[in-house]
């Protein structure tokens, strides 16, 4: 049950392509301009605040070789927090540098192989 049940009693199933409407800001306007639908509400709701998609949360980055500098393009669009673990799944520390918003480097005072949790 959810917690505000009050909030989505009389709405039924919503999907990707239920249509929502504005008001009308003139009985001559078309319907065309003033209906959307709940994909269209999300990806304005995303792009004008915003907001990470679940696909951006996090990347895991697979280093199977032994290397001193791993670099890793995760992407995410925004610096990164980082997580190493060697290959025995020990946390390991290296230094990280965020290059770009979508590239970070990770160096090792020896070569090690594992991976990285970008966050």
């Amino acid at each position: 049950m959810s917690d505000y049940p009050h909030l989505f009693d009389d709405i039924g199933a919503l999907t990707r392509t239920t249509q929502l409407y504005t008001q009308r800001r003139s009985i001559l306007e078309l319907p065309e301009n003033y209906k959307f639908t709940i994909e269209t509400l999300a990806d304005y709701l995303k792009s004008e605040f915003s907001l990470v998609t679940s696909d951006q949360l996090f990347y895991l980055h697979s280093q199977p070789t032994d290397a001193l500098i791993w670099n890793i393009n995760h992407n995410l669009n925004r610096p990164v927090q980082v997580r190493c673990k060697d290959a025995s799944d020990v946390n390991i520390v290296g230094e990280v540098f965020d290059n770009t918003v979508d590239d970070t480097s990770i160096e090792f005072t020896i070569a090690v192989s594992g991976t990285a949790l970008c966050t």
